[in-house]
């Protein structure tokens, strides 16, 4: 009679297989989470820091931001008329007419809040109708323009761009890697 072999399998413990397929996926996960915007989103990662313009934006929230930037260019346009009538802050309504118009057009509109917010932090006394005029800026520049504004057309002409280079440089070759890229 010949001996039979049994595999015995303890449904408890994990086999070394299995141990090391978590151990990489642990590990490329800590590698995407150290170096945010490296390799191939890098171009997207720049654009989105500058314009605040995400793809991933429904038209619902960014027909709530249009509303709020042109609430928030009224506004500019009121401060920016009253400090360019009186002659103490010709400065303060200067600075409020280009936040208008940017909030307005949305070409440059995280920028041109931030340095808003900043301008009317370091130029106006601290009371509630200086916070109230920096923290409409600084949330538009948190939220960003949204889709219906020029940062976002200036953000798609660019990655257009991008694509089409790339696509170009890949026909350019003339190897068996262009037909999988």
């Amino acid at each position: 009679m010949e001996k039979a072999s049994v595999i015995s399998v303890n449904p408890g413990v994990k086999t070394l297989g299995e141990l090391n397929i978590s151990q990489f996926r642990i590990a490329e996960f800590n590698r995407n989470l150290a170096v945010p915007g490296h390799g191939k989103n890098a171009l997207r990662d720049a654009l989105y820091l500058l314009t605040g313009v995400q793809a991933r934006e429904s038209k619902n929230i960014s027909a709530k931001l249009l509303s709020a930037r042109i609430l928030l260019a009224i506004a500019a346009f009121a401060v920016a008329i009253i400090s360019l009538t009186s002659d103490a802050g010709s400065a303060m309504g200067w600075i409020s007419t280009v936040v208008a118009l940017s909030s307005l057009s949305g070409v440059l509109c995280r920028i041109s809040c931030i340095s808003a917010a900043a301008a009317i932090l370091c130029t106006m006394p601290l009371d509630i109708t200086s916070m109230a005029l920096a923290i409409a800026p600084a949330v538009i520049a948190i939220l960003g323009p949204g889709r219906l504004s020029g940062d976002a057309l200036i953000r798609k002409t660019i990655l257009r761009a991008a694509k089409s280079r790339k696509e170009k440089q890949s026909t350019r070759e003339l190897n068996y890697r262009a037909y999988f890229n």
